[in-house]
């Protein structure tokens, strides 16, 4: 069967994009894994008790990964109900029911923690919160965490993203584009059919394709490009938090949540659910 015209093109495409991918997820899980271990040898782990610069639970998981999801998001609402103005109970059907309980003056919160709890209404589920909520919430974390220095903003965020565009592109294109030259034998008719084609066709479709590609990269790596030096001297205690978290709380953490108890009295249990440890709270909204 002979394609043409649209389907040709999306046939091309996949032809192209599927490789390039699984290549791209094998590099970011790898990445990963040595930006992970380069960290810990690099550092010196400082054992912590507390939060370190008062960090909240949102913002100590944002930034142990340079990674944003919905669990920073329920460790904030975790941690809003220890305080006395969230309720979270657990539904049958349709996952976290969470229920603002409390109008005590919102003075000591910081601004992502009020804007979620703006967004609580009376009655209302994690699923709906998640839909509408998540990417504002996300937006006011990072403002919160750029004012304290702790990360990059304005240009020198786009400039970040510019250059790594440019480079994921250039490292797809320049290879083809090589050896489009080298069986065109040099000859200036040819070269300059190749640059048209280039221009209008494999640009686009590579645009695309290096956005996919940064966007896989970005979910499993995250953003510590984004890192200032202000932050790189703070993070061996976020990880010193991490660990003692891990070594001492996590076993009664465990046994807390698994008891169905609605609200915990240990203050490590939102750090760990942002920081991703294994808690049968993450069980609880991954599925809800």
């Amino acid at each position: 069967m002979e394609l043409s015209g649209l389907p040709a093109l999306i046939a091309i495409f996949l032809t192209i994009a599927t490789p390039v991918v699984l290549i791209a997820l094998v590099v970011s899980h790898t990445s990963r894994l040595v930006h992970r271990q380069r960290q810990r040898l690099d550092t010196t782990i400082v054992a912590e008790y507390d939060a370190p610069a008062g960090l909240t639970p949102a913002e100590v998981g944002y930034l142990f990964d340079s990674r944003f999801g919905r669990q920073e998001m329920v460790a904030t609402l975790l941690d809003l109900e220890q305080k006395g103005m969230v309720r979270i109970s657990h539904g049958q059907f349709d996952g976290l029911n969470i229920q603002r309980v409390d109008t005590k003056p919102l003075d000591s919160l910081k601004p992502h923690e009020r804007y979620l709890l703006g967004h609580v209404e009376t009655n209302t589920t994690l699923a709906a919160m998640s839909f509408g909520v998540l990417a504002g919430f996300r937006s006011t974390v990072r403002r919160s965490l750029a004012d304290q220095g702790l990360i990059k903003q304005g240009t020198e965020v786009l400039n970040y993203y510019l250059r790594r565009l440019l480079i994921t592109f250039l490292i797809l294109t320049v290879p083809i584009m090589t050896w489009l030259v080298v069986i065109s034998g040099h000859k200036p008719d040819d070269l300059l059919t190749l640059f048209v084609i280039f221009l209008f066709f494999v640009a686009p479709v590579f645009l695309i394709l290096t956005i996919v590609v940064g966007g896989l990269y970005n979910r499993i790596v995250g953003q510590p490009g984004i890192w200032t030096a202000q932050l790189k001297q703070l993070f061996p205690e976020i990880q010193g938090y991490r660990d003692y978290i891990e070594q001492v709380e996590l076993d009664e953490l465990q046994f807390d949540s698994a008891d169905l108890k609605q609200q915990s009295k240990n203050k490590a249990l939102p750090y760990a659910v942002a920081l991703g440890l294994n808690t049968e709270w993450r069980q609880r909204f991954d599925h809800p």
